[in-house]
């Protein structure tokens, strides 16, 4: 996920941990770094996008041009600090609705209340507290989460192939049943025509 939104595994939990920090629900930052990064590559590549107006007027079209803003995390951090300089509620609001979507805009300026240097601050001391996994752990993770998939799937599989062959073994053992079914139904007829006179006459 973190690959998808343009940030490290790394950087990605820091601004997880930043954005719950300030009281953001789950998920937002994931759906609010994914229309930054959508926005930021749009801009690189054609100087437009839904982000660019904001780019320009928070003053880091220059920064992005220079690659000094190169990925979706400093964009973030450093609108984070250009929008402390936004007095105007309505505006910022605005600005905040292009960065990260209009869904995710109003909330996010509850995110970014506490300014750049608190956010980063709540990352880092997630990293000093041993609450961010390295690169390496997470990449070890997604391997084991891709072996427990593969295993599954393939434990399903042979429960369906078993589930299967019973089935057919089930309606080869009815077949086999059916002669002796005929021969006890036929064996009743018999019967029943036998006492049937006899009942009759009681």
């Amino acid at each position: 996920a973190a690959a998808r939104l343009g940030v490290t595994a790394e950087a990605f939990q820091k601004l997880e941990i930043a954005a719950t920090s300030a009281g953001a629900a789950p998920g937002l930052m994931t759906e609010a770094m994914d229309k930054l990064n959508v926005g930021l590559g749009a801009f690189m590549q054609t100087g437009g996008g839904p982000a660019a107006e904001a780019f320009k007027q928070l003053g880091l079209s220059s920064q992005i041009a220079s690659g000094q803003i190169a990925t979706a995390d400093q964009a973030f951090y450093a609108a984070a600090r250009a929008l402390e300089g936004i007095a105007n509620p309505a505006e910022k609001a605005r600005l905040s609705a292009q960065l990260f979507g209009r869904a995710a805009g109003a909330d996010m300026l509850e995110v970014l209340a506490p300014g750049e240097a608190a956010l980063r601050g709540y990352g880092e001391a997630a990293a000093q507290s041993g609450r961010i996994m390295s690169a390496e752990m997470v990449e070890k993770l997604s391997a084991a989460k891709l072996t427990i998939d593969t295993t599954s799937q393939a434990f399903m599989q042979m429960a369906q192939v078993m589930v299967g062959d019973l089935i057919v073994g089930s309606m080869g053992f009815l077949d086999t049943l059916k002669p002796m079914i005929e021969q006890g139904k036929a064996l009743a007829a018999q019967i029943g025509a036998f006492l049937g006179p006899s009942f009759a006459e009681l």
